[in-house]
């Protein structure tokens, strides 16, 4: 039976029991207090667009691993996925030269080492970012002889604002890379994926984790909630309400459509309880045969596309 966990971005008033995600550079003495008593935690390696490179080396993960694990229950760490330097604008590093590709890869792996070293008693998943089957399959399988037993890769440099073209199919081709490098059992993180549309896809693939900032960036930025089939709506213009996920089952929805324009915590809860009600459908579509269904009902054309890939390569390798 496959699992699926998705660690959304932290705030305080979430349940205890909810899956989080804490970026290393956040783990401060105002955060551990905060943080206490969580019981699913998932340490993050940062965005590298907004963290200086000489500030995400292994020693200050560890340290700060160190101090997030006396605060609350920690169950995965990521390891620092290095960018390749831009050679472009653009982000498509699938496009760019094999050696600039390399150089990242490589060090990403050092420092994947250096973490087994230092962290000890946690899943460390040794993480790329990378866009091609051929680079994943030979980065992850020296990961897995050098005895790293989970995997992952970045993925949200290629989802920021407009997706990438292609960008669907880059992440397909990394998470079977990995399944064909590891196993189809080995734990995967997909870091940076927060749709409800595309973490059904990277679960089709094999992926077994996420995080994301989607439901709670919404709710707190936006003042966006979700309907049930995963359409974002702002609350200004909400007129009426209809949804059964735990939350809002407790209230009538003309109370909801006022707590969710007067309280954010309201948006909040709503979103992250969704989130979870749609990946409990998720893994019971995978388990009952009908996933690709599930993937089509809501689907766009770049995601149907995508899945068609997942299908090819998961059959070319062996994997279904």
């Amino acid at each position: 039976m496959r699992s699926f966990t998705f660690y959304r971005t932290f705030v305080e008033y979430l349940p205890k029991d909810t899956p989080i995600t804490v970026g290393f550079e956040h783990v401060r003495p105002a955060l551990l207090r905060k943080v206490k008593g969580f019981s699913r935690v998932f340490m993050h390696s940062g965005n590298w667009w907004r963290i200086p490179a000489e500030s995400r080396t292994p020693e200050n993960l560890a340290r700060a691993y160190r101090a997030l694990s006396g605060a609350c229950r920690v169950e995965g760490v990521m390891t620092i996925n290095v960018p390749p330097r831009r050679v472009r604008e653009s982000y498509d590093i699938w496009n760019y030269p094999a050696e600039v590709r390399r150089e990242a890869l490589e060090r990403s792996l050092e420092y994947a080492d250096a973490m087994r070293r230092l962290i000890r008693g946690v899943r460390l998943y040794c993480s790329y970012e990378v866009g091609t089957f051929d680079d994943a399959l030979e980065w992850y399988r020296r990961a897995v002889e050098r005895g790293h037993v989970a995997l992952g890769a970045g993925f949200a440099a290629f989802l920021m604002g407009r997706p990438l073209p292609g960008a669907y199919e880059r992440m397909i081709e990394v998470v079977v890379a990995a399944k064909v490098a590891g196993g189809e059992d080995v734990p995967f993180h997909a870091s940076g994926v927060g749709s409800l549309r595309l973490l059904p896809l990277v679960f089709y693939a094999g992926a077994t984790s996420a995080d994301g900032s989607t439901p709670i960036r919404a709710a707190l930025s936006y003042g966006v909630v979700y309907n049930e089939r995963g359409v974002g709506v702002r609350v200004s213009a909400l007129r009426e309400w209809s949804c059964s996920c735990p939350f809002c089952s407790q209230y009538k929805p003309s109370e909801l459509i006022e707590m969710f324009r007067r309280d954010y915590r309201a948006r909040v809860l709503h979103n992250s309880s969704l989130w979870d009600v749609r990946i409990r459908e998720m893994v019971e579509a995978s388990e009952e045969g009908r996933l690709e269904d599930f993937i089509k009902s809501y689907a766009s054309k770049p995601l149907l596309r995508a899945l068609e890939a997942a299908r090819r390569l998961r059959r070319r390798h062996g994997l279904d």
